[in-house]
C-alpha cells in the first residue's frame, strides 16, 4: 500500500469490510459454474417484454425523468407501494410522509444505520443472520446479540434474558434487526405469534425494529403473513421491502416504510449520500406495477 494513503486513510477506511456478497459473485460468474450460494433470480424469468412496454414513459415524460428527482422516491410509485402493500402492512401508510424509496434495501439498511448506530453499540439480530447486513452494521460500528432460530424463526422468549443482560453488562442495544419470510440464511418463516410477542417486548424494552422482507411477497403456497409492522401500534417498527426478487436485482429499487420521524432521518442521510434512486428506474418499475404484472 502506497505511504501517503496509508498514513491518511480514516478509521472507517481502515476498518472497513467488504461485502461478502459481491466477493462471491467474482467466484460464481466462473464458466460451467452452479451455485446456490448468492439470492440472485434465474434471469431466464426475468419480465424483460413486460418491463420493456414501460418505456414510453420515457418519451412522454424525459424532461422531468432525466433531471434530478427527490430524495424521498418518485411519488406515482410511491403511491402505488402504499396501496399494494396495505394489506400486509395493516394500514396504508402516507406515501409522502411515511415511505421512501431506496437503491435496493442494500441502501435501506445502510441509511438506517447512519440514523441509528454509534460505534460500540449493539444490534439484535437472528444467528445466524444475512451477511450483508451484518457487513453494513458493523462498517458503521455496531456489535451483535445474535439469537437462536428454530423453524418457527428467531426464539423470540430468549429476548427477555439477553436484553436485561446486556444492559446490565452496558450494552446499548439501538434495534433488533429480523428477516421474518424465509428467512436468509435459514429459511425459516416466523410465526405469527411470535411476531405478536417480539413486538411486545420491543415496546417493553424501548428497542425499535427492523423489518428485513425481500422475500415475502416470492410465497408459492399458503397465506401470506401479517408483518411485524401491522402489530405495531407505536410506530417502532420500520418495513423494508425491495424489488430484487419479485422483478429484478438490477432495478435497485426498494422501499422503506416507518414513522415520518426515522423516514425523515434517513431523507437527510440520503441527501448527504445519494441525492435520489435514479427516476428513470423508478418510472419504469411504476409503469411495471400499474400495468398490473407485479400481481
Amino acid at each position: 500500500m502506497s505511504k501517503i494513503w496509508e498514513a491518511n486513510f480514516s478509521y472507517n477506511a481502515v476498518n472497513v469490510r467488504p461485502s461478502p456478497i459481491r466477493e462471491m459473485l467474482s467466484v460464481i460468474k466462473q464458466p460451467g459454474m452452479i451455485s446456490f450460494a448468492g439470492g440472485m433470480p434465474a434471469p431466464e424469468i426475468f419480465p424483460i417484454d413486460e418491463f420493456y412496454e414501460g418505456v414510453h414513459i420515457l418519451k412522454d415524460d424525459g424532461k422531468n425523468l432525466l433531471q434530478y428527482g427527490t430524495t424521498e422516491g418518485y411519488l406515482p410509485l410511491k403511491e402505488f407501494l402504499a396501496e399494494w402493500t396495505a394489506p400486509r402492512m395493516g394500514r396504508a401508510v402516507s406515501p409522502t410522509e411515511e415511505m421512501i424509496i431506496t437503491t435496493g434495501s442494500q441502501q435501506a439498511l445502510d441509511l438506517f444505520s447512519w440514523a441509528m448506530v454509534d460505534r460500540g453499540d449493539y444490534v439484535i439480530t437472528e444467528d445466524p443472520s444475512y451477511l450483508a447486513a451484518l457487513t453494513t452494521f458493523y462498517n458503521h460500528g455496531a456489535r451483535f446479540i445474535g439469537i437462536p432460530t428454530d423453524r418457527n424463526g428467531m426464539q423470540v422468549d430468549l429476548l427477555p434474558e439477553a436484553i436485561e443482560r446486556a444492559r446490565k453488562e452496558g450494552k446499548n442495544i439501538k434495534f433488533i434487526y429480523t428477516i421474518v419470510n424465509f428467512h436468509n440464511p435459514g429459511g425459516s418463516t416466523m410465526s405469527i405469534a411470535r411476531r405478536k410477542k417480539l413486538v411486545e417486548f420491543s415496546h417493553k424494552y424501548n428497542i425499535p425494529i427492523f423489518e428485513d422482507d425481500p422475500y415475502g411477497y416470492v410465497r408459492y403456497d399458503g397465506e401470506h403473513l401479517p408483518s411485524i409492522f401491522s402489530f405495531d401500534s407505536q410506530g417502532g417498527v420500520v418495513y423494508a421491502g425491495s424489488f430484487s426478487k419479485i422483478l429484478s436485482p438490477g432495478s435497485r429499487v426498494g422501499w422503506v416504510a416507518g414513522s415520518k420521524d426515522i423516514i425523515r432521518k434517513m431523507t437527510v442521510f440520503k441527501q448527504a449520500t445519494a441525492l435520489c434512486t435514479s427516476t428513470i428506474t423508478q418510472a419504469l418499475v411504476a409503469e411495471y406495477c400499474r400495468n398490473g404484472y407485479l400481481d
